[in-house]
């Protein structure tokens, strides 16, 4: 990133990783519409589906240390 988050980008970036630990939701991207998993059981017998050109995973908080 080649500027720094403001204030405002990081409380909702804070608040988005909260509700995610909150609710264990997964977020991906599919044809420009962010897609939602919410309340993903690991010990459910269903195995997830996820995109095959997965180009990274972020972890917000070291995105918003780096950032801010």
């Amino acid at each position: 990133m080649d500027r720094k988050l403001t204030e405002k980008e990081v409380a909702f970036l804070q608040e988005l990783r909260e509700l995610m630990a909150n609710h264990n939701a997964l977020l991906s991207v599919e044809n420009d519409k962010v897609c939602i998993d919410v309340a993903y059981d690991e010990d459910s017998q269903e195995s997830i589906l996820l995109p095959t050109d997965i180009t990274a995973f972020y972890d917000l908080d070291e995105l918003i240390l780096k950032n801010s």
